[in-house]
């Protein structure tokens, strides 16, 4: 029993230690991260279900890392096969994941006003000049990348408007794997 105690306080200490990084390196990319699972779940249905749900948080930070890759170039280059060494991260981030959560074929548009602020409180923190300019344009050129690169959702066409209720749920399914 006391090894079982032991071991237990070990392991939360290990994971509080692990975790403190984490916590420390907040940054644009993990606040718009919470932004999109938030902005996600507050969709209907058929928008916020599982699956679903996870594709249009990956859209939307696939097109982070491709904007921030393509400023720092940490990984292999995505959705922006430039460097841009010259451009803010945070602008970059804070840019991709704005657009492509605003986009109006992707969501509802009554979470605009929300992101909107959000948006600007990211780019009021930037100090203004070239390095914010280009990371807004690098964040644009992957946030646009990522939505013209055949991620449409024609899959939803004609259930935005509540009327998933009406369709069959093997329907969804079938729609959604094949696309």
């Amino acid at each position: 029993m006391r090894k079982v105690k032991a071991l237990t306080v070990v392991m939360a200490a290990i994971g509080a230690l692990l975790a403190a990084p984490a916590v420390a390196s907040a940054n644009e990319v993990t606040k718009w991260n919470e932004i999109a699972v938030s902005t996600v779940n507050a969709q209907p249905p058929i928008t916020s279900a599982p699956n679903a749900g996870a594709i249009f948080v990956a859209m939307v930070q696939g097109a982070v890392y491709g904007a921030v890759n393509a400023v720092d170039r940490h990984g292999r280059p995505y959705l922006v096969n430039r460097s841009f060494p010259m451009a803010s991260k945070d602008a970059a981030a804070a840019t991709a994941a704005f657009l492509v959560l605003d986009d109006e074929s992707l969501f509802r548009s009554s979470h605009h006003a929300m992101l909107q602020a959000a948006y600007d409180a990211s780019l009021a923190t930037i100090p203004d000049g070239t390095l914010k300019d280009n990371g807004i344009a690098v964040g644009t050129m992957a946030a646009k990348a990522m939505l013209a690169e055949g991620h449409e959702v024609s899959v939803l066409d004609g259930y935005a408007d509540g009327a998933v209720a009406d369709a069959p749920f093997d329907q969804l399914v079938e729609e959604i794997a094949a696309w």
